[in-house]
């Protein structure tokens, strides 16, 4: 994969990240849960719950025992893309038993056109439409002679070996530039430094597509950034950034657990949209599930997450992996 890296930051206002290139709103459920108590990591399998139970949710208060707040300073970014390392990408696109081609024939009155492997020439050609089968892509920077035109008028390629009941395959040809600037950036900023009982601070994260096509990007429930954890990044603690969670996806709070449906989703964001959501910074003597979002004490916090991300639904993806840190002063 094609790998960038940048780091950036702005001290206490704003910070950005750019990430590499990979369609409404499509969208799978499980409603498996993940149960996240107090000061625990989320399950990585999200079918794994746990049934641990954190302490009481009662205020906590700074290490000097003043129920006090804090202030959201020295806001900085860093990223890293994996993006598409050469210019062609051949990708199975579809997959066809006999029985299903045969019915997609009837559905559109047209019959397909078939062809076997064997049939396929020059022998270049063949060999990237057999990888492609094979592995699932083929990638090269240049293009054997003859495989654009063998694409445009075969629809279904088979006579591969095979143990699955899919028999045929469609292949689609992706063209990207490999050094080409990223499409989708991932900012963030602060719009209220001061976290006190009575006004909480407040940052934004954001995804925008500046590139030219309409972006995919994988999420999960409350997309796209999802339950909002930072972590202490010299200690085990953590607290949960705090916006509606369970009025905008599946997820809710039971007495001091934390409950999360394991949802994938992809979020479309056309060129020069921009997709942003708030999140609070609660004090530390806070009522709102404390347990889970009260800060337990200054300190430097992290977040960071991998968005899986591409230009078209089924083509080459690209990953971007961002690091937000920002200090939590006294």
């Amino acid at each position: 994969m094609h790998r960038r890296a940048l780091l950036a930051g702005l001290v206490g206002v704003t910070a950005g990240c750019a990430g590499g290139r990979s369609g409404g709103q499509a969208s799978s459920t499980d409603q498996r849960t993940t149960t996240i108590a107090n000061g625990s990591p989320p399950a990585t399998d999200p079918s794994t719950r746990s049934t641990a139970t954190a302490p009481g949710d009662t205020p906590t208060t700074t290490p000097d025992g003043d129920a006090t707040g804090y202030r959201i300073e020295n806001l900085a970014v860093s990223q890293e893309t994996d993006g598409p390392d050469h210019r062609y990408v051949l990708a199975v696109r579809s997959s066809y038993s006999e029985a299903a081609v045969e019915r997609e024939e009837e559905r559109t009155g047209r019959e397909l056109t078939v062809r076997t492997i064997d049939e396929v020439e020059p022998e270049p050609v063949r060999e990237a439409v057999e990888t492609a089968i094979q592995t699932g892509e083929w990638r090269a920077d240049t293009l054997p002679d003859g495989l654009r035109e063998t694409l445009d008028g075969v629809d279904l390629f088979t006579g591969f070996s095979t143990d699955d009941v899919a028999t045929h395959r469609g292949l689609r040809l992706y063209e990207q530039d490999p050094d080409a600037p990223p499409a989708v950036e991932f900012g963030a900023r602060v719009l209220d430094a001061a976290v006190t009982p009575d006004d909480p601070g407040a940052l934004e994260l954001s995804l925008t597509n500046g590139g030219s096509e309409r972006q995919a990007v994988f999420a999960g429930t409350v997309p796209p950034f999802g339950a909002v954890f930072v972590g202490a990044v010299d200690t085990d603690e953590r607290f949960l950034l705090w916006r509606p969670y369970e009025e905008e996806g599946c997820i809710s709070f039971e007495g001091n657990e934390m409950r999360v449906c394991a949802i994938g989703r992809q979020v479309t964001i056309e060129p020069g949209e921009t997709v942003a959501r708030q999140y609070e910074v609660l004090s530390p003597t806070t009522d709102t599930h404390p347990s889970h979002t009260a800060p337990p004490s200054p300190g430097t916090y992290r977040y960071t997450e991998t968005f899986e991300h591409t230009a078209e639904t089924g083509g080459p993806e690209s990953e971007l992996s961002c690091e937000l840190r920002f200090d939590l002063s006294a």
